[in-house]
């Protein structure tokens, strides 16, 4: 897998990101020792055989039982401030 320079200016672009053409050259040169490096790591044969995509690395513990949640009523009757049925939050972010 090869990264090029156009990738890392796109992704910090929608990263919203900042970047001189040093700093963008520097990522790219991180980058691409990290993919180099990672090429040689691989699973052990009956581990890549058995992994499927998005699966988690370990069962989950044996105490973990699912529980049923609160009905969206309950949750807004806790909330400290709620309007129409939803929550009210500070506001955290600056839209553009």
């Amino acid at each position: 897998m090869e990264i090029t320079q156009e990738q890392v200016k796109k992704t910090a672009a929608m990263a919203k990101l900042r970047l001189s053409d040093e700093e963008i050259e520097s990522l790219h040169r991180l980058l691409r020792e990290l993919v180099a490096r990672s090429a040689g790591i691989s699973l052990p044969e009956e581990e890549a055989s058995t992994a499927e995509p998005g699966e988690a690395a370990a069962a989950p513990a044996p105490f973990s039982r699912p529980q049923p949640g609160l009905r969206q009523e309950e949750v807004v009757a806790l909330a400290p401030a709620a309007e129409r049925g939803f929550i009210r939050v500070p506001r955290v972010m600056d839209h553009e």
